[in-house]
């Protein structure tokens, strides 16, 4: 990992406030449990 990259790992209430907030982490490595993902697909 480089210095000031940091790794967020999205919860299924982010994305439902803001879908967009997945592009707002730039230069961050962001990952999305199966979790969240079969939950936004049932919403």
């Amino acid at each position: 990992m480089t210095p000031g990259k940091r790794t967020y790992v999205l919860d299924t209430n982010v994305l439902i406030h803001d879908p967009t907030a997945l592009f707002k982490f730039e230069e961050h490595d962001v990952f999305l449990p199966m979790q969240v993902i079969e939950e936004l697909d049932n919403t």
